[in-house]
């Protein structure tokens, strides 16, 4: 038990500015989770601690002094006067204080998470029916083990049209390719022949090779 207990010198340099209260208010995040009201808590309270401390009391200094700093795992927004963060990973949201007495926030994720690339070939799960596209098809929402899940329209199968195209159900597999990364948004998915497969037959979508 003592052993289990027991901590390296390393992690103790690393973890020195963390304290086991810091440690036991994490929180877990998902992507797009707002998280804006649990940083303005923790602002307050470390602003009166550190006032409390100080013997400083009076009622003019009780608000919040403290400066939070964005780090990784997460997304400013501002709009209409309102300010906002966001996670943009799953993982442990939880901060660390700076020499200057702020505050760094951050999301302490799994590094090793696949990042999608333009062309490349993967296989996913579908989630969820989006929305239309709005040319007349389905999005579909598939997971491909990245931070974010990845979108895939039924009109983007060989041979699919409007009126003949795959009803994709949850839990159904698809091989596709990453057609586009847009900026800020979720990959898009294609099982249709692209500009690396010249040569390959292509397989109609009825076949049930096509995906």
């Amino acid at each position: 038990m003592a052993k289990s207990k027991a901590a390296s010198p390393r992690s103790s340099r690393n973890d020195a500015s963390v304290s086991t209260s810091d440690q036991e208010n994490m929180i877990v995040v998902l992507p797009g989770d707002d998280v804006t009201h649990h940083i303005d808590q923790i602002c307050e309270s470390l602003s009166i601690k550190m006032r409390k401390s100080s013997s400083q009391t009076a009622a003019h200094e009780l608000r919040p002094s403290v400066q939070p700093k964005i780090g990784q795992g997460l997304r400013y927004a501002a709009s209409n006067n309102h300010h906002k963060v966001f996670a943009t990973c799953a993982g442990r949201f939880t901060y660390r204080r700076l020499v200057d007495n702020n505050v760094a926030f951050f999301v302490q994720h799994n590094l090793r998470r696949y990042r999608p690339y333009l062309e490349d070939r993967v296989v996913g799960i579908v989630e969820e029916r989006a929305g239309s596209d709005g040319t007349g098809g389905d999005l579909y929402r598939v997971h491909i083990g990245g931070p974010h899940p990845a979108v895939l329209s039924n009109l983007s199968f060989e041979g699919a049209t409007k009126r003949n195209k795959p009803q994709l159900q949850c839990g159904t597999l698809v091989y596709a390719r990453v057609m586009a990364l847009p900026h800020n948004l979720d990959p898009v998915l294609s099982c249709e022949l692209g500009p690396r497969d010249a040569g390959l037959p292509r397989k109609d979508w009825m076949t049930s090779g096509g995906y």
